[in-house]
């Protein structure tokens, strides 16, 4: 997990939530855009892949371990 916390901002109007971060590597902000339903369901127990079907894989993967794709690699 990256030491660094994203910033995670609240849209009420939308009822969506961004959370973004600064790549270490490419140093520029990454960020996904998530439903609060689905975030709710992800933090009670939901496999990422079941809470955010519409997701990639490198957006699933920075939600549940907080790793931009650049610094995958």
């Amino acid at each position: 997990m990256h030491k660094e916390k994203p910033i995670v901002t609240p849209n009420q109007v939308t009822g969506t939530i961004t959370i973004q971060r600064v790549c270490t590597t490419t140093k520029k902000v990454f960020s996904v855009e998530i439903n609060r339903a689905d975030l709710a369901s992800f933090q009670a127990g939901k496999s990422a892949e079941v809470a955010f079907p519409y997701m990639t894989v490198a957006q699933r993967e920075f939600i549940k371990f907080n790793v931009t794709p650049a610094e995958w690699n």
